[in-house]
């Protein structure tokens, strides 16, 4: 999504941290570490991230539920994720069928609940400009990014974008560090 940042490290802390419970904590983790888009984010079910009673390694996203309807993927849950996940299914009891993300109303937490706790958070922890919940998905290209370097095909993989054009369009780069690099080169 144009127009949307992807989080600071501090900002990320701050927003974990405006939190009350354990849902939505764990509905911005899993967004921030997986990279999923909020609609498929929304569409995982318990059986999408766990396995045999307890947190699974991968989640799975059902190839009906992922952008294009092309295939499925799966995205490796780090510790912390699998400790929310863990947090989440025992504390609210839910079943392999249930959405991992419920309502009130006990159905599939909807795109504009989503988006109002999660601008409510980005508000409790001061962070305005130009977030959404897509900031969740360009965190996790921003990660991968530096994290891997600046390849831009393993940034690719983890997106799972089908066209590297998509992946460039998600990494922003500030003006100061472009300058950065110039001022070192040596003419």
């Amino acid at each position: 999504m144009k127009g949307c940042r992807a989080l600071k490290d501090d900002e990320i802390t701050n927003i974990m941290n405006s939190f009350t419970s354990i849902r939505d904590k764990a509905l911005f983790f899993i967004g921030i570490s997986t990279g999923f888009r909020i609609s498929e984010l929304l569409s995982l079910t318990v059986a999408s991230v766990w396995v045999n009673g307890m947190p699974a390694t991968r989640a799975k996203l059902a190839r009906k539920n992922t952008k294009g309807k092309i295939e499925g993927r799966s995205v490796a849950l780090n510790q912390k994720a699998q400790e929310l996940i863990k947090e989440l299914v025992e504390g609210y009891g839910l079943k392999d069928t249930d959405p991992l993300f419920l309502s009130r109303k006990g159905k599939s937490l909807g795109r504009k609940q989503a988006w109002k706790i999660l601008t409510d958070a980005f508000e409790k922890a001061n962070v305005y400009e130009h977030v959404s919940c897509h900031s969740m998905r360009k965190t996790l290209a921003a990660k991968v990014f530096k994290a891997s370097n600046g390849s831009l095909v393993l940034t690719q993989k983890a997106l799972g974008h089908k066209n590297i054009s998509s992946t460039v369009s998600y990494l922003a780069v500030e003006e100061s560090e472009v300058d950065s690099l110039i001022m070192g080169l040596n003419n």
